[in-house]
């Protein structure tokens, strides 16, 4: 009975992939992480050191690249995409320091890996535009560190990882694809990804207030935005 099922299962498997019709997108993708917290100790490190000649800066809604690979089944309502997207932000101050007279120079670092799969659905669509929704299971690393050194240009591999997370995160949000001819297009994303889990970098937000009770933590749900040129190679035209 199991050999069957099985069977079964790698049969329909196989006749959706001979169905299926490649999809390939790049392109650049915005996460709006809730960074309130992480700010607020930018601005009290930057508060309780006067003597800084470049500050620490607020950091916004990161960016990047991003790269999406899938199938369309064809006479079906369905797609299966991965996304893979990753990104790297960092804001640097420098000062002379009071009680050494040295330089000192201080770096935090904000980075996030990911790589999701989606499972679209299409609920309307004609020759030039469709509409759909998009569950997304996502895989993904996201980290805070921190780097410090004195009269030193040249950085070595000794900065200090505040936190650092795996975490499995799910989303859903709609997707407008734009088809300009039958085989080229833009396709506009927003979606929103939770997740329980959050980076804590209380060492870093007592250091930077200088008080021994201030605590930070970085929410790793977001909202995440992304617009993609889409190529699907030999796309038959959709009628209406």
């Amino acid at each position: 009975m199991v050999h069957q099922l099985l069977a079964a299962l790698l049969f329909v498997l196989s006749s959706a992939m001979l169905r299926a019709q490649a999809i390939y997108q790049i392109g650049y993708r915005w996460d709006a992480f809730n960074l309130a917290d992480l700010n607020a100790t930018i601005a009290a490190y930057n508060a309780q050191r006067p003597w800084l000649q470049e500050q620490l800066q607020p950091l916004d809604m990161p960016g990047s690249f991003a790269i999406t690979a899938g199938e369309r089944f064809k006479r079906t309502r369905t797609s299966v995409l991965v996304h893979v997207q990753g990104f790297r932000r960092e804001t640097r101050a420098k000062g002379l320091e009071p009680a050494s007279g040295l330089v000192g120079h201080r770096r935090i670092a904000f980075h996030h890996w990911s790589v999701g799969t989606s499972a679209n659905v299409l609920l309307w669509g004609r020759r030039h535009i469709e509409v759909q929704v998009e569950p997304i299971v996502e895989y993904s690393i996201t980290g805070l560190s921190s780097y410090y050194a004195q009269q030193r240009e040249t950085e070595p591999d000794d900065q200090e990882v505040l936190d650092q997370r795996f975490s499995i995160t799910l989303g859903i949000g709609p997707r407008l694809d734009l088809y300009a001819t039958r085989w080229l297009g833009i396709s506009l994303r927003a979606s929103r990804l939770f997740s329980r889990r959050e980076l804590e970098f209380n060492k870093w937000a007592a250091f930077a207030a200088s008080d021994a009770s201030a605590a930070g933590a970085l929410p790793i749900g977001r909202n995440a935005y992304s617009c993609m040129l889409i190529i699907m190679p030999n796309r038959k035209p959709r009628r209406g």
